[in-house]
């Protein structure tokens, strides 16, 4: 049997080597025949290498299969060919972009049969008749741990029960997380409230994690599946990250400010390793799992913090009288509205703030407007634009 790339991911690949040869040979003609060009070298240079990626895409495509004969695995792609015997294989399981891994018996890097495959569908019939379903073992094991552990109940019925609710809790939580975008991006108001829900949900999933006594994780284990409540953490931070992004402009942060927020991280990242001690028992990468739970404890502080200093500061601001120089408008996925002000403070040339459509609005070049300049309750500067 021999498959070849689908059409699909053949016409994606065709495009390109059209946008970045045709780009390439342009560029390329510009430092070679342009006139008023200055610096024809660097042109030069980034043009060849437009035309040397149009060309890898075009090896890919012209060069891209994937054979199985009786007795091996081939797969070609651009620059590589990889082989191995069908006795070697040890199983299959789902790689990153809709990929195949295949383990071998003996370890080491996997076989990958890539996401482009055309028929993929035929092919994964082909693997479940020959070999077992690597992911399927490891979720059959996990579900065995769990039964046989009498952390998780009292008899095997009551543990069963229990890891259902879990994997339901993290699915809920998945579907919430679309919600939490949304609410983001097509209307984020009432804005302090919304906020307090996104900084709320990381506490709730670490409170479950330790109620749960290691049942839920907060972290992504191929070799031990257990159902996580990660993709709402991390979602709602984020969520919370842009929310602030778009409503409190950050004038500076000086050095304490990042001693703050390094400080916080620290604190919730060993209050949430405590969490989740039950869970890491057994894992065999606590370094790259706390190093992760620090990542996720640092956006957290981040966001914390910022909040807490934007949102409940009362005290008195610095007012800069400025005018408006000009104003435009970004339009994409969603709109976004900005003016540009004349110089004040640090910003020598004015700076662009995001502002809301309804101030955009109500204001046009020329118009003069002011800059309240806030101190904030830990120190970090802020500013917002009013028109009076």
């Amino acid at each position: 049997m021999e498959y070849q790339m689908s059409n699909t991911s053949k016409i994606g690949l065709y495009v390109l080597v059209v946008l970045l040869g045709g780009t390439g040979v342009i560029v390329v003609g510009l430092a070679l025949f342009g006139t008023h060009v200055v610096q024809p070298v660097p042109l030069l240079i980034i043009g060849l290498l437009l035309l040397a990626g149009a060309w890898c895409f075009l090896r890919e495509i012209t060069r891209f299969s994937v054979v199985v004969d009786e007795q091996s695995l081939t797969v070609v792609r651009a620059f590589t060919s990889r082989s191995e015997l069908l006795d070697d294989i040890a199983g299959y399981r789902s790689g990153n972009k809709n990929a195949i891994l295949l383990e071998l018996k003996r370890g080491g890097r996997p076989l990958t049969v890539p996401g482009s495959i055309g028929q993929r569908d035929e092919m994964v019939e082909w693997l479940r008749e020959k070999f077992p379903d690597i992911d399927a073992q490891r979720a059959d094991a996990v579900q065995e741990e769990v039964i046989h552990d009498e952390r998780f109940g009292l008899t095997e019925e009551d543990r069963k029960r229990r890891l259902l609710r879990a994997w339901k809790l993290m699915a809920y939580s998945t579907l919430v997380t679309l919600f939490f975008i949304a609410w983001v991006i097509v209307y984020p108001h009432p804005f302090e409230p919304m906020m307090l829900i996104f900084l709320g949900v990381p506490l709730v999933a670490v409170w479950l994690t330790w109620y749960y006594k290691g049942l839920l994780r907060l972290y992504f284990s191929k070799t031990r599946p257990f159902p996580t409540l990660l993709v709402a953490v991390v979602v709602s931070e984020f969520a919370a990250f842009f929310a602030l992004l778009w409503n409190y402009n950050i004038y500076s942060f000086v050095g304490r400010s990042w001693e703050l927020v390094l400080g916080a991280a620290v604190v919730v990242a060993i209050v949430w390793a405590m969490a989740c001690w039950t869970a890491t028992a057994g894992e065999k990468n606590l370094f790259a799992i706390y190093g992760g739970l620090l990542l996720v404890a640092s956006l957290y502080g981040y966001d914390a913090i910022v909040f807490a200093n934007c949102a409940y500061d009362r005290q008195p601001a610095v007012i800069w009288r400025v005018g408006v120089k000009d104003k435009h408008v970004s339009r994409g996925r969603s709109t976004t509205y900005y003016v540009r002000t004349s110089h004040w403070g640090k910003f020598r040339i004015g700076n662009s703030v995001q502002v809301s459509s309804s101030f955009y609005r109500s204001v046009a070049e020329g118009d003069s407007i002011n800059v309240y300049l806030h101190p904030g309750i830990w120190g970090i500067p802020w500013y917002e634009l009013k028109t009076d």
